[in-house]
């Protein structure tokens, strides 16, 4: 959620307790919508955090700072030029709504002093920075807005800076509950979440005061133990019990983290996702093209025996410009051979025996292009099916992956680093045996081509894609196969097969398939076991 008016009024006070009388040290975005100002307050310097976002703004107190991440745009400029090395005056929220106004007192080269002011508005679905003079002249915005794009209000530099409208609703810190009109309709600083909750401990015997003043006093964010988590200053009880409780900075910093890192990996698998589609569709295309290519060389001994038949019982027309050469064959059969009537019959001729001696030439070329085409179908299909299960490590090695193959946009360049990646696999310890198990092609090489032994034994399932499993056992028992077999069904496209056909050999026999994709390999010799999907409990250390 982002803030409504409550947690706004509530972060604000202890906000106040925090920066008031602080000195603002630099100012750098740490992502693209994530403002950061670093300020020095007893002895020690810590991060006031403010996101841009639109969807979840907030603002929180942060040690240590993030780091320095996107470079300076013009606005970062103007509040680097006028804030930094600022004392922070005052803080104080406008009115009832959640707009935050901080005074800046800065010194010029003169040593004269000089004020500044920062509106931060979390309202709507625009939420802006403003940095204007004493006299409200507004200096930059984070989001510009010009007198033709809004009739209500200009936030240009060299305008006025003016707070947007206020709906017509009461101050619940101050005037009075009427039990007969819904929360969000009289006060101000209501969301539904915080409507429902309220609702929900009236009923329960508490009155509007007490949760009011249970908020103005909480120092701790709680968060809830729902479907879609949410956080507040008290516990949401009508959404189930407490999953957690954060000092208020604390609880806010590790919400939105999660919230950003769980955003950014449904971004990126809809990205993979999008990626896989367009490259199937556009595979799909290439075979059908392929496809026209070889029926088109079918056509090849017609055109041989056109050209013979030409020069076999069409002689006398030779230096003749026809469209159509009919003739006789040994056995009185008539042939009727298209020609292009700009070239002779000879010329015509040749041509035939060109066109027959080119598409015989090609079938072994296009052959070999739908071998790889397909080859490249299964990778695919084998990414497809790694995607629906990859976690965030997942995801981001995926894209790695792609990367190393020139398939997606790479990131800009950095030093090598001289130690060799790893991949770590999932890991299992089955009737005391280790066994380990890939879950994308990146870890499928790294388990069996960096972490096994040639003496150790690999397992895959056969006709479907899936893990790369290694036991790492010299001997292994029975049991100890069949649970390797066990897990290579159940990580595999086969999971929810009663039974699958397994294939095991040893590590030594496995060659990776030349010219071929991450992950795809030959096996020299191999033997074949039946097994039931089942995993189990995962080591904790991997």
């Amino acid at each position: 959620m982002g803030f409504d008016g409550f947690f706004f009024w509530r972060s604000t006070q202890l906000l106040q307790e925090t920066l008031e009388g602080a000195t603002m040290n630099r100012v750098f975005f740490a992502s693209d919508q994530e403002l950061v100002f670093l300020f020095y307050h007893n002895h020690q310097v810590q991060a006031w955090v403010i996101s841009l976002r639109g969807h979840r703004p907030y603002f929180t107190i942060q040690s240590p700072p993030p780091e320095l991440h996107t470079p300076p745009s013009h606005f970062l400029q103007v509040l680097r030029h006028h804030v930094e090395g600022s004392q922070i005056n005052e803080i104080s929220g406008c009115g009832s709504d959640r707009i935050l106004r901080i005074v800046l007192c800065a010194h010029n080269e003169f040593g004269a002093a000089k004020n500044y002011h920062l509106y931060l508005e979390l309202t709507g679905k625009i939420t802006n920075l403003v940095v204007t003079k004493s006299d409200d002249i507004i200096l930059d915005a984070w989001h510009r807005s010009g007198p033709n794009e809004t009739t209500k209000r200009t936030l240009m530099p060299g305008a006025l800076y003016r707070l947007p409208p206020l709906a017509a609703r009461k101050d619940p810190r101050k005037d009075p509950y009427d039990p007969s009109m819904p929360l969000a309709e009289q006060f101000h600083g209501f969301s539904p979440l915080l409507a429902h909750e309220f609702e929900h401990r009236m009923q329960l015997g508490e009155s509007f005061q007490q949760i009011v003043d249970g908020i103005a006093c909480s120092t701790q964010v709680y968060w809830s133990n729902a479907k879609q988590r949410e956080y507040h200053y008290l516990p949401l009880t009508h959404l189930g019990p407490v999953e957690a409780s954060f000092p208020w900075n604390e609880g806010l910093a590790k919400f939105h983290e999660q919230a950003l890192e769980a955003a950014n990996q449904k971004a990126l698998q809809r990205d993979l996702l999008d990626f896989l589609k367009k490259e199937d569709a556009r595979l799909v295309r290439r075979q059908l093209r392929l496809l026209e290519d070889l029926e088109h060389t079918q056509q090849a001994e017609v055109w041989r025996h056109h050209a013979e038949a030409i020069y076999t019982y069409g002689l006398d027309h030779l230096n003749e410009k026809l469209n159509v050469l009919e003739l006789n064959d040994s056995q009185g059969n008539l042939l009727r051979i298209p020609l292009d009537p700009t070239r002779t019959v000879g010329q015509n001729a040749n041509r035939l025996f060109q066109k027959a001696q080119k598409a015989r030439k090609a079938i072994p070329i296009i052959e070999a292009q739908r071998a790889s085409v397909t080859l490249e179908q299964t990778y695919y299909e084998q990414l497809r099916y790694q995607l629906d299960d990859a976690d965030a490590t997942g995801l981001e090695q995926m894209r790695e992956e792609l990367r190393l193959l020139d398939r997606w946009p790479k990131q800009p360049s950095k030093r090598p680093s001289k130690q060799p990646k790893r991949y770590p696999p999932l890991r299992f310890r089955v009737e005391q045996a280790e066994i380990s198990v890939g879950r994308n092609n990146l870890q499928n090489e790294y388990v069996t081509f960096t972490l096994a032994r040639n003496d150790e034994w690999f397992f895959h399932v056969q006709g479907y894609p899936g893990s790369h499993v290694i036991l790492h056992v010299l001997s292994p028992t029975k049991q100890q196969i069949q649970a390797a077999a066990s897990l290579a069904a159940y990580y595999s496209k086969a999971r929810a097969a009663n039974f699958v056909s397994v294939e095991y050999t040893q590590v030594r026999h496995v060659r990776k398939l030349p010219g071929g994709f991450p992950g795809a390999v030959l096996l020299k010799t191999r033997q074949t076991i039946q097994a039931s999907p089942q995993s189990f409990e995962e080591k904790t250390v991997r």
